[in-house]
This record gives C-alpha cells, sequence and structure tokens, in this order.
C-alpha cells in the first residue's frame, strides 16, 4: 500500500507520552502513531456501522418488547 506524509501539530506533552509508550513497547513513535490511528479507524468504523444498523432496525419497526 502506498504511504503518504503528513504533518501533524501536537502538544509537547503527547509527543512525550507517545515516546515514552513506544519505548515501553520497544518500538518507535511512528509504529505507536500507525497503532493508534488504525485502532482509531477501526472503533469508530465499527460504531458507524452499529449506528447504521440500529437506525434500519427502527426504521424497519424492529424494538424491544416493552413486556421484557
Amino acid at each position: 500500500m502506498q504511504k503518504i506524509d503528513i504533518t501533524v501539530h501536537i502538544p509537547e506533552n503527547r509527543v512525550a507520552a507517545l515516546d515514552a509508550l513506544a519505548s515501553a513497547q520497544s518500538s518507535d513513535r511512528k509504529t505507536v502513531i500507525e497503532d493508534a490511528i488504525n485502532s482509531y479507524i477501526a472503533v469508530k468504523a465499527w460504531q458507524q456501522q452499529e449506528i447504521l444498523n440500529a437506525l434500519a432496525e427502527a426504521d424497519a419497526g424492529d424494538f424491544v418488547p416493552e413486556d421484557i
């Protein structure tokens, strides 16, 4: 997969936290950032799909019965 360079400005304390995580994992800052982005995208994609599924169920009248 082709990679594209991007620039992000973050507070110094966040850089220090990234470096501490990288050091604890015997990794580097780039890998920690890539892992964080991948995790964020996966969670947000899952959440978005779950919301769409719930909206489709609601539109179809598929609700939990009140007598439960």
